[in-house]
């Protein structure tokens, strides 16, 4: 990780993050990437509840739209996936695979406390 500029004060941070219901990407529906565009924003860090959901998307999203993603592997959460076949995944390895396929390609993921000390206390 390169090049990490201090963060702007919450007030210069703030945008209507309301999605409409049929997209689960923060990226679609929203002024989010209006607002980072308009920031210069070239790269964020992303966390969320469910990881294989929307936050999947909004990092999909994010890359398409040409930005850097920093995933904490920590602040993400998974729940179990049943398919319509029946085959059940456990929360845990939905979690860990959704993470290992996002990593690299589409975001770079690693542990909260390593992003800390990457940032340096200065920016958190």
């Amino acid at each position: 990780m390169t090049d990490m500029t201090p963060a702007p004060s919450p007030a210069a941070l703030y945008c209507r993050l309301t999605a409409r219901p049929w997209h689960s990407s923060s990226s679609i529906g929203t002024e989010l990437d209006a607002t980072l565009k308009r920031m210069q924003v070239k790269q964020f860090v992303l966390t969320g509840v469910v990881v294989h959901n929307s936050i999947d998307a909004t990092v999909r999203a994010g890359k398409a739209l040409g930005y850097s993603i920093i995933l904490p592997s920590d602040t993400t959460t998974a729940v179990p996936v049943v398919a319509a076949n029946g085959k059940a995944w456990d929360a845990a390895t939905v979690h860990e695979l959704t993470l290992a396929i996002l990593d690299g390609e589409y975001a770079q993921v690693m542990p909260s406390d390593e992003l800390i000390a990457q940032l340096g206390p200065q920016q958190i």
